[in-house]
């Protein structure tokens, strides 16, 4: 904001308004967890949030009162810190940006303090005291970029933590499909864990080569394996952050930090995983416009590694080529139109066949060429069209959402076209936004994808190209395709404020506290887990393990490994209405061909489209769980685990 009189008057109007619905939501919260307010501390919560409000509101008035511009004087004097206070005003610093981590990631205080209003509040007074430090450690910075490194830096290592929090020595699974990476990556040393040969899964293949690195080590323990997850989604982000600043050709430390803190947070709105963003780092840290044969096998090796990962990342890096062909090199360049579009073409049809190329050749060579359909489960799905609006999966839809994150650096763009309109050939702004539109539109049909829809994962590949094409934008980075002198353009606030707040505002929306747990309790079930299957397996019967089946792999139990009915495969065949395997899988319960089996205490209840996974859940129950319960019955039900143990029954349901 060019007027520093208008910035502290929208700081404070902000502030003000925050702090009393932020005290709002105290309220809400005492009361629903049945606290007397005037006999507890929350009360002292309560009062600095009211006293915060009304001394903004105070403020604020004064910014019309003839004190004002000496106000802002002395604000400007008032923070200089030298010699050794500098240490400590970064330590301050240091320690504001780490309160918001440990209040919400803590165990109590994380599932306590809900409401959005009192995440907002604590996020941005944070912020506030954050700004303060920083205005007072770099006296050339304004307000308001004190205030951006304050807010960026802390959603960022807010983010960074919350990576790292589930890292722990938890036995059984932290969710529906934390099991099955471990499982999966396990298949690639399956004579030396399981005694038999196995063929490589037909799914998220590149997660399973990147999840394989701890069993190489040999028989690790659990927390390792989720320490490693974590530091390959931290670790790959950056990575992908530091290749897009090169070609961005940012200068300076602090900005270099500032920008790559603001790409961390921008990535994690989807967020984008881990081995998809391998995929986009060797094509944009290998792409040489001027150099085809090094392009070319860049775009080659990002297309083998997309062509093992997800079908709609297939054109993705042959699409990535082409754009960053249309940004860097002019028209001119090549002396005709059709003589510039044959490299972007080329790459673009080269990348996608070597994708499709690689799926084949991987499906042959990892022994399931007898049932390749396994593969391609999602051109068979269902597709949830009402996901794209509001409701129980999103609560304001993918294609709103979508909008949302898109609309300001769709600005950003326009807004420098519309300041340099005859800097750029028409056809190179044609072809940066086809490739937009494409990945945009695909990543929606994915996104609606039965077993999609709560986030924007999905639109992954159209994040990384937009955030990529907004920064040549915003740098000035695009090779113009005239010699006209112009003046650097100048953005508005009212682009800037929205593209650092939308990111930050998603990324403190994901409050998952540190997960406790009753150890003794934990090793109890886990002891009777292994009891209760070596009895089954003693008497010669198979124990199938649908889920929980990391245990195997990591020996934690020992008995004989079923490859059959992994659960989160079993639902990809349920969703995609895999009718042969269903059936094999009924048939092989109505035989009581298993001794036990372990799995979740699944439910019998039909949700229905208004709750969160409920049209995959009713799948589930009519292919699954009906089938299960009619054949086995439970013998042991573990619910704070999620498990139950199932043995045949004697007189099945008809």
């Amino acid at each position: 904001m060019r007027s520093p009189m208008l910035f502290w008057r929208m700081l404070l109007a902000v502030t003000s308004s925050v702090a009393f619905a932020a005290a709002w939501n105290t309220v809400t919260a005492v009361r629903t967890n049945n606290i007397v307010i005037l006999h507890s501390r929350w009360l002292l919560l309560l009062a600095a949030l009211v006293l915060l409000g009304i001394l903004s509101t105070v403020l604020l008035s004064l910014t019309w009162s003839r004190y004002a511009e000496r106000l802002l004087d002395w604000l400007d004097r008032l923070f200089r810190l030298k010699g050794p206070w500098l240490t400590a005003g970064w330590i301050l610093f240091a320690t504001f940006v780490m309160i918001y981590p440990a209040i919400y990631l803590h165990p109590i205080y994380g599932r306590f303090l809900q409401g959005r209003y009192l995440q907002v509040g604590t996020f941005w007074l944070l912020a506030l005291a954050g700004m303060t430090c920083m205005k007072s450690l770099r006296k050339e910075f304004s307000w308001q970029m004190a205030l951006a490194v304050s807010a960026i830096t802390q959603a960022a290592v807010y983010s960074i933590v919350l990576n790292f929090s589930q890292v722990n020595d938890y036995p059984f699974s932290l969710g529906w499909l934390e099991t099955t990476p471990f499982y999966s990556a396990s298949i690639l040393f399956a004579n030396k864990l399981y005694g038999i040969s196995l063929p490589l899964p037909l799914m998220n293949e590149t997660v399973v080569l990147m999840r394989a690195a701890p069993f190489f080590i040999g028989n690790v323990p659990i927390w390792i394996h989720r320490a490693w997850f974590a530091i390959l989604s931290v670790g790959l982000t950056i990575a992908l952050a530091a290749v897009i600043i090169r070609r961005w050709r940012v200068r300076g430390n602090r900005m270099i930090f500032l920008v790559a803190a603001w790409i961390y947070i921008y990535l994690m709105q989807g967020p984008v995983q881990a081995h998809l963003l391998a995929c986009a780092i060797i094509l944009i840290a290998s792409y040489r416009p001027q150099e085809f044969w090094l392009a070319t096998v860049g775009v080659f090796l990002a297309s083998i590694w997309a062509g093992i990962s997800r079908i709609n990342w297939y054109p993705v890096p042959g699409l990535f080529a082409a754009v960053l062909y249309l940004l860097e090199v002019p028209v001119e360049a090549s002396g005709s139109r059709l003589r510039y579009m044959w490299m972007p073409v080329f790459w673009f049809i080269f990348g996608t066949a070597v994708a499709f190329g690689s799926q084949f050749a991987y499906i042959h060579l990892s022994g399931n060429a007898s049932q390749p359909g396994g593969a391609f489960t999602s051109l068979t799905s269902d597709l949830l069209w009402y996901r794209l609006l509001p409701g129980a999966a999103n609560r304001v839809g993918i294609l709103l959402a979508a909008i949302l994150v898109s609309l300001p650096l769709l600005a950003l763009i326009v807004y420098f076209i519309r300041h340099k309109p005859r800097h750029f050939h028409p056809l190179r702004l044609i072809g940066v936004f086809a490739a937009l539109l494409v990945l945009f539109l695909g990543g929606l049909v994915v996104s609606i994808k039965i077993g999609g829809g709560t986030d924007l994962h999905n639109l992954d590949a159209y994040l990384i190209l937009l955030m990529l094409v907004s920064g040549y934008f915003y740098f000035d980075r695009i090779k113009p395709d005239t010699d006209l002198l112009s003046a650097p353009v100048s953005f508005p606030g009212a682009i800037i404020v929205p593209a650092i707040l939308i990111p930050i505002w998603l990324g403190i929306q994901l409050v998952n506290p540190i997960f406790t747990w009753d150890h003794a309790q934990a090793d109890q079930v886990l002891s009777t887990i292994r009891s209760q299957v070596k009895e089954a397996d003693r008497d010669g019967s198979e124990v199938l393990f649908i889920s929980q089946r990391h245990l195997l792999a990591l020996k934690m139990v020992d008995v004989p490994l079923v490859p059959e009915y992994e659960q989160e495969y079993l639902m990809e065949m349920v969703m995609s209405h895999n009718r042969a395997y269903l059936d094999r899988f009924q048939q092989d319960l109505q035989a009581r061909r298993f001794g036990m089996i372990v799995a979740a205490p699944y439910s019998t209840g039909l949700q229905g489209s208004k709750v969160v996974w409920g049209t995959e859940n009713d799948l589930w129950v009519q292919d699954v769980v009906i089938p299960l319960n009619c054949y086995y019955e439970r013998i042991e039900n573990f619910d704070e685990q999620e498990i139950a143990l199932y043995t045949a029954r004697d007189q099945p349901c008809q």
